[in-house]
């Protein structure tokens, strides 16, 4: 099946990123080590982990709102996210996962671009 991908034109001038990776599997490691100390510029967060359990322990107030992309496969979860004040939320559909990585990267990319102007 062939497919074109989404690459999207993110003029950045002469700013320079630098970005870092985190990933976490579960909400005990992701609580623990960054909920006291840490900033970022964007939070890409599936609000449960492969315990069942969710990461709404996150921070979401201190860290920004406006900073979280919400990503879950889970309504429900969505939903306690925009209650909190998440606004950039992207449903997980396993059936579109093209679709749904699209819009993840639109997003971001959204996101790099209001970081740099």
């Amino acid at each position: 099946m062939s497919r074109e991908k989404v690459t999207p034109d993110i003029s950045l001038h002469s700013h320079h990123i630098y970005y870092a990776m985190i990933r976490f599997s579960d909400i005990a490691s992701a609580v623990k080590k960054y909920n006291p100390k840490a900033d970022f510029d964007i939070i890409l967060l599936d609000f449960d982990d492969k315990l069942g359990r969710s990461f709404h322990a996150l921070e979401i107030e201190r860290f920004g709102p406006e900073k979280i992309i919400g990503i879950s496969s889970v309504p429900k979860w969505n939903e306690e996210a925009r209650k909190r004040g998440v606004k950039r939320i992207i449903l997980k559909d396993y059936a579109k996962m093209d679709e749904f990585a699209d819009q993840v990267v639109k997003e971001i990319a959204d996101m790099i671009r209001e970081l740099t102007d």
